[in-house]
C-alpha cells in the first residue's frame, strides 16, 4: 500500500513538473519570437508614416496630435523641408507666426540619443527659409520620377504635397496675413523658386525673407584654394622640359565672374643642361625654379549648381630661377643668382564641378574640384645663353571653397 502511494504521489510531481517546464519553455519561446521578429524604425520608415498621418490628424482636426508627430519625427532623425512646411502652415493658421523660428533637430541618427549637443543642431528661420522653400518645391517634383520609388511611398509623398498646397491656398482667406505669411502660402500653395525674386520688393522691407533673398544673391563671397599640375614649355623653351606645379589662390566672385590672386612655383631639375650668363661668366646649369604671381579671372559660358564651364585670363609676373648661390653641392656667396623675368599674358578654358553638402536637410555647394587648362605668352630674357624663346602650357587640378553656397548665385 505504502509503495503504491509512493509511486502515486512520484507520478503526480513528475506531471507537475513537466508541466511547469513546458509553461516556462512556452513563455520563453514567445518572449524569443517578439524579440526576434521586434523591429526598429529607421528614418525613411518615420518619414513614410509621418507623410501617411499628418494628413489624416488635419482632416481630424487633431493638431496637438500633428505636433506631436513632427516632434518625434526631429527628435529622432533629421529635419526635412516636408516637416517644415507643415509648422509653418500650422504657425500661420493659429496665428503664432513670426520669423524668429528655430528648429531643433536629430543631426546624426546614428547616434544614440540625447538632449544634449552634439547629437542635436539648430537650424533657423532667417538662415535656410529660402533652401527650405526650394527643397520643397524639389520634393513636389516627385511625382514626374515615379519609377524611383515604390507603389505606397509614392501614393505617400505625392498626397503629401498636394495636402501641403491645399492647405496653404485655404489658408489664404486668413484675414489679416502679413507679408511674409502671404508670401509663404503663396508659394506652397504653388511652389516656384523663381519667384524668390519679388522678396525685394518693399512690401517686403525688413522681413526675415527679404534679408534672407539678400543675403543670398548680395555682391561678394570668397573663393580659395589649392592646385597642383604642370608647366609644359614649347618651342626653344622645351629644353626645360615638363615640371610639376603646385599653387594656391584666394579672391571674389559674383555671380558667374571671378577675380583671383593666384600664386604656382614649377620645380624639379630640368632633364637638360642649359646654359645662362651671369657676371661675365657662362654657366651650365639644370637646375629650374618657376615662380608666377598674377591676377586672373573666369567669367562662365554656361553653368548651374553642380557645373561650371569658364573662359579664363591673366596676366602676372613669371620667372624661371635658374642659378643659385648653391651649384654642386657648394655655397658661394659671391654668386648672384641668375633669375629670368618676364610679363605672363594667359588664357584658357576651366571646369568646376560643385561638391554637394548637407546643412539641415538642405542641399548646398560650397567647395569644388576643377581643372584648367591654359596657354601662356611668355618671354624668358637670357641674354648671351641658351635660346628660351617659346611659350608654355599649364594644366592644373584644383580644390577649393567658397565663402557662400553657389546656390546663392544661380
Amino acid at each position: 500500500m505504502g509503495y503504491k502511494i509512493f509511486t502515486m504521489r512520484y507520478l503526480w510531481m513528475l506531471v507537475l513538473v513537466m508541466g511547469v517546464s513546458s509553461a516556462q519553455a512556452q513563455f520563453k519561446d514567445d518572449v524569443v519570437e517578439k524579440m526576434m521578429t521586434h523591429r526598429i524604425l529607421t528614418c525613411e520608415d518615420i518619414f513614410y508614416n509621418s507623410m501617411l498621418l499628418i494628413p489624416r490628424l488635419y482632416a481630424e482636426n487633431k493638431v496637438d496630435s500633428i505636433k506631436l508627430v513632427l516632434s518625434y519625427s526631429k527628435r529622432n532623425c533629421k529635419i526635412s523641408q516636408a516637416y517644415v512646411a507643415m509648422e509653418l502652415l500650422l504657425a500661420i493658421e493659429d496665428r503664432t507666426f513670426n520669423e524668429t523660428i528655430k528648429y531643433t533637430y536629430r543631426n546624426d541618427p546614428q547616434k544614440p540619443i540625447s538632449s544634449r549637443p552634439p547629437y542635436y543642431d539648430s537650424a533657423y528661420y532667417d538662415t535656410y527659409i529660402l533652401s527650405f522653400l526650394e527643397t520643397f518645391g524639389e520634393f513636389c517634383t516627385i511625382d514626374t520620377v515615379p519609377e524611383l520609388y515604390n507603389h505606397f511611398e509614392y501614393e505617400a509623398y505625392t498626397n503629401y504635397t498636394r495636402f501641403i498646397k491645399n492647405t496653404a491656398q485655404k489658408l489664404t482667406a486668413i484675414k489679416g496675413l502679413s507679408p511674409s505669411e502671404q508670401y509663404l502660402l503663396k508659394y506652397y500653395a504653388h511652389p516656384d523658386s523663381t519667384s524668390f525674386h519679388i522678396l525685394n520688393d518693399t512690401i517686403y522691407n525688413g522681413t526675415g525673407l527679404q534679408m534672407a533673398y539678400q543675403e543670398r544673391t548680395a555682391i561678394g563671397g570668397v573663393d580659395f584654394g589649392i592646385s597642383t599640375g604642370i608647366w609644359s614649355p614649347t618651342g626653344n623653351l622645351s629644353r626645360l622640359g615638363n615640371h610639376p606645379t603646385f599653387g594656391c589662390y584666394i579672391g571674389g566672385r559674383d555671380k558667374g565672374f571671378v577675380g583671383l590672386m593666384n600664386f604656382m612655383i614649377g620645380f624639379t631639375k630640368s632633364p637638360n643642361t642649359y646654359e645662362i650668363m651671369q657676371d661675365d661668366t657662362l654657366f651650365t646649369t639644370n637646375h629650374f625654379e618657376q615662380y608666377y604671381i598674377g591676377y586672373d579671372v573666369a567669367q562662365s559660358i554656361a553653368y548651374n549648381k553642380r557645373h561650371d564651364l569658364a573662359i579664363l585670363g591673366g596676366i602676372g609676373y613669371d620667372a624661371i630661377v635658374g642659378l643659385t648661390r648653391s651649384r654642386n653641392g657648394n655655397y658661394d656667396a659671391n654668386l648672384k643668382p641668375k633669375v629670368m623675368k618676364t610679363l605672363n599674358l594667359n588664357f584658357g578654358i576651366g571646369y568646376k564641378l560643385f561638391l554637394t553638402h548637407k546643412v539641415a536637410e538642405t542641399t548646398i555647394h560650397r567647395s569644388y574640384l576643377g581643372i584648367n587648362a591654359k596657354y601662356n605668352i611668355v618671354n624668358y630674357k637670357n641674354s648671351f645663353g641658351t635660346n628660351m624663346s617659346g611659350n608654355t602650357f599649364t594644366i592644373t587640378l584644383s580644390y577649393g571653397g567658397l565663402s557662400k553656397s553657389v546656390d546663392t548665385y544661380r
